[in-house]
């Protein structure tokens, strides 16, 4: 997980699931003023959301995501999907379909146009994807346009399908 700096503002929240895997979830965003050093003419927010395991692996780590926001660009960048200190997402869920995928509601599904096709999940998500979804999310909540990723993989090419 990502130090941070006395003049730095440090929110964090967490919850508990109810999930088979997933004990528990927690997001972090550090805020960091302007000024502290020489590159930051701007304030730059480092949000970081993990989820921790259950049974076996209570309040041991399973996934982890970590991202940057630059309010001067309006830019996100996704820095690491996995676990932190760059780890591989934990062997108890890497792979796993178990998060149920959420559905968006439209407007027009409000005025009595439902489709229920669209209504109906795809598929369910890996606890990394999902963790991955929340990221994206909080950071696009925090005004950014765009959120980049530079999928580094092993080889697999399933990050970049996703």
């Amino acid at each position: 997980m990502s130090q941070h700096r006395k003049r730095d503002i440090v929110l964090q929240w967490s919850g508990s699931p109810c999930h088979r895997y997933v004990g528990a979830l927690h997001a972090r965003l550090t805020v960091s003023p302007p000024g502290l050093s020489r590159t930051a003419a701007l304030p730059k927010c480092d949000v970081e959301v993990w989820a921790e395991g259950k049974g076996a692996d209570y309040n041991v780590e399973i996934a982890y995501c970590r991202a940057v926001l630059c309010k001067q660009n309006s830019r996100g960048r996704i820095l690491w999907l996995g676990r932190s200190g760059q780890g591989q997402v934990h062997d108890s869920v890497r792979g796993i379909r178990c998060v149920v995928r959420g559905t968006r509601v439209d407007r027009e599904d409000l005025n009595g146009i439902i489709d229920a096709e669209a209504c109906v999940p795809k598929s369910n998500l890996t606890v990394a994807e999902a963790l991955l979804g929340l990221t994206v999310a909080i950071v696009e909540s925090l005004g950014a346009s765009t959120v980049e990723l530079q999928a580094m993989d092993n080889g697999s090419g399933k990050l970049t399908k996703f």
